[in-house]
């Protein structure tokens, strides 16, 4: 879900690339929590399946076992599956 952001609104997370499938978390996460999420076309706003500690990322689509995590608008592979 995407959504405007407020001047100086706060967020729990940032997206640092649009190209990006994970965002970091600037903040302990509680599961059930919503996230808002600075990206660089707005804020965003997901729903924690599980509780993220701080600095960890989180999936912003689901990534099947082996497929590219991109951050910083780079590449790199994650073994497991992770589901948004």
């Amino acid at each position: 879900m995407t959504e405007d952001a407020a001047p100086g609104e706060d967020w729990d997370a940032v997206l640092l690339h649009a190209a990006d499938n994970v965002a970091t978390c600037l903040k302990p996460i509680a599961a059930g929590a919503y996230i808002r999420i600075k990206a660089p076309d707005g804020m965003r706003t997901l729903r924690a399946r599980d509780a993220v500690p701080l600095f960890h990322k989180i999936a912003l689509v689901p990534l099947d076992a082996g497929v590219a995590v991109r951050k910083y608008g780079v590449s790199g592979a994650f073994p497991p599956p992770v589901r948004r």
